[in-house]
């Protein structure tokens, strides 16, 4: 409805009894097949939950969450131990609904079953950096990240120190490609040791995972198939086009990011996206449904080394200022520019 409009003549007074309704603004969100996961500015986390994840939970309580409105909710309606926790950072994946959460504490609570307690799934939520023997305790986490393969539940985490850590079902590069039910910290023993790592990005088995430092340094690990590391120098690469541990990719020979300082990541199905300090977009990796932004539909080529669609005269993106990207697995990619 229209506003009403009260006119006030100078010196005079009007009392006029109101309702103000608070806006629900959000700091964080994301998703992930049929999830959404937010924190709003107060810290609680809300979920949009599918079916399927409340199927999951209900299958393994005595009493089931009623969710027939299936609307944004939130998760301490489906994890009642939830209830309370203030939230800075959060990540989701799969489905089943399957879940890490950064509290204000720096503790990590997560609902996932591949963890210290054989027990855990999907209808438990259990603050890991609480358990006495578990590498988290004592650890401050400010940053969450789990990647979006339904087969393959990995979870990196950025410490107050900017230190890595990683554990999870699969690993797709570290540990030799080995379950790792415990976190550890990989900066110890990589080439990411003593760097501050700002931002990482992960998604599959068939995706490099990739890292940004502080003074926009890119590194890179995992399975390079689809040639989105941007890395050119083949004698990194094992036989199946694995790079075993972090390499910094913007140090590298032949890669057309070399020496480009990046300020933020993002990875798809075989395709990675970088901007850099100067707002250029560039794209490395598999073309599946068009996601170079190259003008083809080819889902066969690759672009190995990193082309910055910024800077071609022929891309509607020619000249633009890059803010954000984002792209969803392999389907569709989306980004912001400066105005």
């Amino acid at each position: 409805t229209e506003p009403e409009v009260l006119n006030i003549t100078d010196g005079s007074v009007i009392d006029k009894e109101v309702i103000v309704k608070e806006r629900s603004s959000f700091v964080k969100a994301d998703a992930n097949s049929d999830n959404i996961m937010a924190i709003r500015k107060t810290g609680e986390v809300m979920v949009y939950p599918s079916s399927y994840w409340i199927s999951t939970i209900n299958q393994n309580r005595v009493i089931n969450v009623d969710t027939s409105d299936y609307e944004m909710m939130s998760i301490s309606k489906l994890y009642p131990n939830l209830e309370g926790v203030k939230a800075i950072d959060c990540a989701i994946t799969d489905d089943e609904g399957y879940f890490a959460i950064v509290d204000i504490d720096g503790k990590v609570w997560t609902n996932y079953y591949g963890y210290e307690i054989n027990s855990l799934d999907a209808s438990n939520a259990v603050c890991i950096s609480d358990l006495p023997d578990n590498p988290l305790n004592g650890v401050k986490i400010e940053k969450v990240y789990m990647n979006n393969d339904s087969s393959i539940d990995e979870i990196y985490a950025i410490d107050e120190n900017g230190k890595v850590w990683r554990w999870g079902a699969y690993s797709n590069s570290i540990d030799s490609r080995t379950s790792c039910k415990t976190p550890k910290c990989i900066s110890d023993d990589t080439i990411l040791k003593d760097k501050k790592i700002v931002q990482i990005a992960s998604t599959s088995s068939s995706t490099t995972s990739m890292a940004i430092d502080s003074d926009g340094n890119l590194y890179a690990w995992g399975y390079d198939s689809n040639g989105n590391s941007g890395i050119m120098d083949s004698t990194i690469k094992d036989s199946n086009g694995t790079i075993l541990e972090p390499v910094c990719v913007t140090t590298s020979e032949g890669t057309n990011l070399k020496d480009v300082k990046i300020k933020f990541i993002e990875v798809g199905y075989g395709i990675t996206y970088f901007i850099d300090y100067d707002g250029n977009l560039w794209v490395c990796g598999r073309n599946y449904n068009g996601l170079l932004g190259i003008n083809s539909t080819d889902t066969y080529y690759q672009e190995n080394n990193p082309i910055c669609l910024t800077k071609l005269e022929n891309n509607p993106l020619y000249n633009k200022q890059i803010e954000n990207v984002s792209c969803y697995y392999n389907y569709t990619v989306n980004a912001i520019d400066s105005d």
